[in-house]
């Protein structure tokens, strides 16, 4: 593990000089590299990859993906805000065209094709997820747990079928933790909306504007969430990963998902 951690250091300090860009950097507030998500990816990239160069590559390749992907998520549709919408969607559009360049320079043709599906699968995910489209919240959630996941799928062989579905898993945990911060910060959240259109079908003002009895009942059922994610990732853990690393990473998320709940309680 500690050359990967230091093949996944080389690829942050490649892809934070891209983030440096001067003027994105003044107007947009761009995600950082996801350094998990990156970790796993090279754990299944290691006995495919003949060399630490091309390693490096693709875990470059797929941080300014998905900090394009993230960048894009983050343009609102607050009309008021006209130039910042439109530099976040240049700021996202710029880091795909970095990734496309970086492969078409290495000569990775079928790579390219494999990644823009990859893509074109979470764009079309996340439409579902922001229309509204899922006929269940099960359905939904595994949407969610699809997105978190679907490019580390390109470099995923037979051999990683266990690491691959505890980084399924424990990716989805990190964005639960994520999505119950914005609840607590009273932001718009895909999950809550997802849990309050099959929760709370007849209301349809926004989370923040429920009452503290409807924010409670959502708030119960994203706990619920956590807890059995949380188990099936222990579970998982256990098994055919059995890893101390992320056994560590594992406890460490876990004492980080709790951290509202007695307040929200103290608050209800």
């Amino acid at each position: 593990m500690e050359h990967l951690l230091t093949i996944l250091a080389n690829v942050k300090e490649q892809v934070d000089k891209e983030r440096n860009h001067s003027y994105i950097k003044r107007f947009v507030r761009l995600p950082k590299v996801d350094e998990d998500k990156q970790l796993f990816l090279l754990t299944m990239l290691e006995k495919q990859v003949e060399n630490r160069e091309e390693l490096e590559l693709i875990g470059k390749t797929i941080a300014l993906i998905q900090i394009a992907l993230d960048t894009h998520e983050q343009v609102t549709n607050d009309y008021g805000m006209l130039r910042e919408r439109q530099l976040t969607v240049l700021a996202g559009d710029y880091f795909s065209g970095l990734y496309y360049h970086l492969l078409a320079n290495a000569n990775h043709v079928k790579m390219i094709r494999r990644l823009a599906e990859s893509i074109q699968r979470i764009n079309d995910w996340k439409i579902q997820l922001y229309q509204k489209e899922c006929s269940s919240l099960d359905k939904g959630l595994e949407l969610m747990k699809n997105i978190e996941v679907e490019l580390l799928v390109p470099f995923r062989q037979t051999e990683h079928d266990a690491l691959f579905q505890f980084a399924r898993e424990y990716l989805f945990l990190k964005r639960l933790k994520s999505e119950k911060e914005r609840f607590f910060q009273k932001q718009d959240s895909v999950l809550m909306n997802l849990i309050q259109t099959f929760t709370l079908p007849n209301q349809k003002e926004k989370t923040h504007l429920l009452s503290n009895e409807q924010r409670t009942v959502l708030f119960n059922c994203l706990e619920r969430l956590i807890d059995s994610s949380f188990t099936s990732a222990k579970l998982l853990l256990k098994g055919k990963v059995n890893s101390t690393y992320w056994n560590n990473r594992l406890s460490q998320l876990a004492g980080t998902l709790y951290l509202h709940t007695k307040s929200f309680v103290e608050e209800g």
